[in-house]
Parts: C-alpha cells; structure tokens; sequence
C-alpha cells in the first residue's frame, strides 16, 4: 500500500511539473505578445511562486 502512495505521489508531482512548465511557456507568450501591443512596458507583472 504504501508503494502504491508512493508511486501516485511520483505521478502526480511529475505532472504538476509539466503543466508547470505549460504555465511558465504560456505567461512568457503572453509577456511577448503584450509587449509588441504596448512597447512602454506600462502593464506590470509579478512572479509569484507557484502554490500547490
């Protein structure tokens, strides 16, 4: 049983890390695409850390 947890566990944290990944890939889009809409830069983007 605790096998079984342990290999859910791994599963699950590797996807968490791929969609992290997604996310990352997707805001550094956004970033880009906003920046040729607006070249001064006025929008304003905080890193924060991912909450699980």
């Amino acid at each position: 049983m605790n096998s079984y947890i342990l290999n859910e566990n791994e599963k699950l944290r590797k996807k968490a890390q791929l969609l992290n990944q997604e996310n990352q890939a997707l805001l550094l889009e956004l970033k880009q695409k906003l920046c040729k809409e607006n070249p001064k830069g006025s929008f304003v983007f905080s890193q924060r850390p991912p909450t699980y």
